[in-house]
């Protein structure tokens, strides 16, 4: 924010009575003549202090609610009657944590490297059978093709040869009838010259 004085230079502390933020040097020139029950605090570090009470220390953590609070917030505050840690303590228990996690996402990390491995020398695995499969396919349907033509050729001729034989004997068939009709045709006029003598 900027310095409700001068409007030009960021403000770095807050007077409570003021309810202004200052700049550095207004602040001093603002409270240089007042008295010194006005309390400025430093806002460059404000997320340290309570803003429920009178900018008191965050020097109490809570586990219930994971948060920090003054001594007040856990007398008659919003952390009443929740256990308080100590921040040192608070820190310890965080960093402990902080470190099983870690070691926990560490182990993860090494566990999923190990099974993208895996997956990729499945995949490959795969991709190899695949590739022979469609080998194999091409094979057997290339076969079958010149199986399926040959038996084709061989039932052409085959017809072919049965439809020549048949029609020779056909023929043949023919022949012997037109030779029979002929002989027919005969015995009739053999029969009348016989009557004629």
């Amino acid at each position: 924010s900027v310095c409700g004085a001068c409007s030009k230079l960021v403000a770095v502390c807050r007077c409570k009575e003021c309810e202004k933020d200052y700049c550095k040097s207004c602040c001093s020139i603002a409270h240089a003549s007042i008295s010194p029950s006005h309390r400025v605090v430093d806002i460059t570090s404000q997320n340290r202090l309570c803003a429920q009470h009178d900018w008191e220390k965050l020097t109490v953590y809570s586990r219930k609610s994971k948060a920090f609070g003054c001594i007040r917030c856990f007398q008659d505050g919003s952390l009443r009657g929740h256990q308080g840690l100590s921040l040192q303590r608070a820190v310890v228990e965080i960093k402990e944590q902080l470190s099983r996690h870690q070691s926990v996402l560490q182990n993860n990390n090494s566990l999923l490297k190990t099974s993208i491995q895996q997956n990729a020398q499945n995949m490959m695995l795969l991709d190899e059978e695949c590739q022979a499969l469609k080998a194999s396919i091409k094979s057997t349907s290339s076969h079958l093709r010149n199986a399926l033509q040959a038996t084709e050729t061989r039932l052409e001729h085959e017809a072919d040869s049965l439809f020549g034989a048949s029609r020779g004997a056909l023929t043949a068939t023919i022949a012997d009838v037109d030779q029979a009709l002929c002989g027919l045709d005969e015995r009739p006029r053999a029969l009348e010259r016989r009557r004629e003598l």
